[in-house]
């Protein structure tokens, strides 16, 4: 954790080198759900698909202008993207997601959530919208779109996954993004990695103030 800790902060390493060497990613995940007392074997399992995962990631094509393999290598949004998958990896047995096919889908739409973000400015990349301008906003609020239209120009990604990206800030009560989502037509998985994306986001306060409850929230 430590050596993964240093490299991460080390300016002169590039991001491919970081990613590389910084061992399990999800590590602070990782730590922060054992601690919190999930099992040794959900962790084991959780750990497991997210490596199933990231294998099938590496072997998808390069999507256009070489988009999947530089998200592979950014360290912030690759990181969030595995911390999300595991975190949705511990809502597929208890929802009964049986078979290859949908436990797949849960976790390349997991993996890929954010790839919209990849060529936006630093400030929409945060996440926090209270940070942000209006026109800032406005762009942050259309990375669900531009993420399903990288994943769609991509051969052999399921379109379940295009569907479960594009509608993961969605919610039953129309507070989302689109403000039109239904339950009807909300797909399943794009409430799983929203749930798990929020979660993520929940956990990382914990790093500003170590009293804040996530569980509770």
């Amino acid at each position: 954790d430590k050596l993964s800790s240093a490299l991460l902060k080390k300016t002169g390493t590039s991001s491919e080198i970081k990613v590389r060497y910084t061992l399990n990613h999800g590590q602070e995940t990782m730590s922060f759900l054992k601690n919190n007392g999930l099992s040794e074997s959900s962790l084991s399992y959780a750990s497991s698909f997210v490596g199933n995962v990231a294998k099938l990631a590496r072997e998808m094509e390069p999507g256009p202008n070489g988009l999947v393999t530089a998200y592979l290598k950014d360290v912030l949004l690759y990181d969030h993207g595995v911390a999300t998958a595991m975190v949705t990896s511990l809502l597929v047995v208890p929802l009964k997601l049986e078979g290859s096919r949908p436990v797949e889908i849960v976790g390349m739409a997991s993996l890929f959530h954010d790839i919209g973000l990849m060529q936006m400015p630093p400030e929409v990349q945060t996440e926090d919208e209270s940070k942000m301008t209006e026109p800032m906003r406005a762009l942050y609020r259309t990375h669900p779109t531009v993420a399903a239209g990288i994943l769609a120009s991509i051969t052999g990604v399921d379109p379940a996954v295009i569907q479960a990206v594009t509608q993961h800030h969605d919610r039953r009560d129309k507070s989302g993004f689109s403000n039109r989502a239904q339950a009807s037509t909300l797909h399943r998985v794009a409430e799983m990695v929203g749930i798990a994306d929020e979660y993520v986001r929940l956990m990382e306060k914990t790093k500003v103030d170590p009293n804040f409850d996530v569980y509770k929230e």
